[in-house]
């Protein structure tokens, strides 16, 4: 088998002469290959994207994506209580406030502090509504599944 390469270095194609709209395809080619060939770099802290509140029917989640929510709720099995447009840098201040009744990843407890408590349900209420329902109503529900669970 023939090498491609003869003894100048260069490849049977580079020594072919291009014009025209074939060099502007190759041309088009050799960038295209170069791109993909660039590692994915993660999302920018700084990228808008959608920031969600979830519930498994009990717990919470604070989360963000830069996909489609509905696929997103697809692959937590959880419903959305509400969403925003937002950042990384907001959902971090969003798990801030609520760390302290972490049960392990982003999801939460709902928190016992009435303060805290009280300013979950004044975030709620400013989500835009997933499916028609009110984001604060859909809380109340949690709430209550969580004191009958309690009790």
């Amino acid at each position: 088998m023939a090498d491609s390469a003869d003894r100048s270095g260069l490849a049977w194609t580079q020594r072919i002469p291009l014009t025209g709209v074939y060099a502007q395809a190759v041309a088009i080619l050799i960038v295209m290959t170069q791109l993909t060939l660039l590692p994915e770099l993660p999302d920018s802290p700084a990228k808008t994207g959608i920031v969600y509140l979830m519930t498994d029917g009990l717990k919470l989640k604070w989360g963000y994506t830069s996909r489609g929510l509905r696929q997103r709720s697809g692959e937590l099995r959880a419903q959305v209580i509400g969403f925003m447009s937002g950042t990384r840098q907001d959902e971090a201040r969003y798990h801030e406030m609520v760390r302290r009744w972490c049960v392990g990843g982003e999801w939460f407890s709902l928190p016992d502090d009435p303060a805290v408590l009280y300013w979950l349900q004044l975030t709620v209420r400013g989500l835009a509504q997933w499916r028609g329902v009110p984001a604060d109503e859909v809380l109340a529900r949690i709430t209550a599944a969580n004191i009958r669970r309690a009790a």
